[in-house]
């Protein structure tokens, strides 16, 4: 039977999100009675779905009360509650879950390592201070050594995440594996936690008097 082609359209994805596209065909209901049919209805409004919902049940039942018609959803809860989305979200979690916790505990690690560091430092800046060294010149040298360890640290951790998360990447739909956001909050949380693990510790270490710190 010949068909002619009215138009051509982008591949999507008819069973799975990670199956490659099939070829398909659309062709009028009219021609094809073996199918149930799909009705979808584009809705201009960003309102609850629920109201659009029942003003179409309501038309379509009086198009023909005996037709019986399944729930009316969205497009979005019709994507949520597939079999290719559900088999994943508790996978999902379970990393968002882990990944939260590996930030956490890395912050914390972070923190105790570097103020560590700064505390074991104090009967030096002592000596540096008795010797004559200001506090304002003390202070600016320990954040600056803070700064670029942090640098480095934040340099390498961008290069083994970049070879660590490729095998999540069927896992993932609508993000890359390189998503500037996650990596920016991470960026951004751990260098926030180095930059005040060095600042309170030095800023205290630098305000004490050289002759307690140098008895200690």
């Amino acid at each position: 039977m010949w068909r002619e082609i009215i138009g051509v359209v982008g591949d999507i994805r008819q069973a799975n999100l990670d199956e490659a596209p099939a070829a398909t065909i659309y062709r009028p209901y009219g021609q094809i009675f073996e199918h149930d049919m799909f009705l979808l209805v584009r809705a201009r409004t960003d309102r609850d779905i629920a109201p659009v919902a029942a003003a179409l049940a309501t038309e379509l039942r009086g198009i023909d009360p005996s037709m019986s018609w399944w729930p009316v959803q969205s497009m979005h809860q019709s994507i949520a509650d597939s079999g290719s989305v559900r088999s994943r979200r508790f996978v999902g979690r379970i990393l968002s879950g882990f990944s939260v916790l590996a930030l956490t505990l890395a912050a914390v690690g972070l923190y105790g390592v570097m103020a560590y560091l700064v505390i074991e430092r104090r009967r030096e800046i002592a000596v540096r201070m008795a010797l004559g060294a200001t506090r304002s010149v003390v202070f600016k040298e320990i954040v600056g050594e803070a700064g670029r360890l942090l640098l480095l640290g934040l340099f390498a951790g961008a290069i083994a995440a970049r070879w660590l998360i490729t095998w999540i990447a069927s896992l993932l739909f609508g993000v890359t594996t390189t998503d500037l956001a996650t990596h920016l909050v991470v960026f951004v949380v751990l260098g926030t936690v180095g930059f005040l693990a060095r600042y309170l510790p030095a800023r205290r270490a630098a305000a004490v008097d050289p002759m307690v710190a140098l008895r200690e």
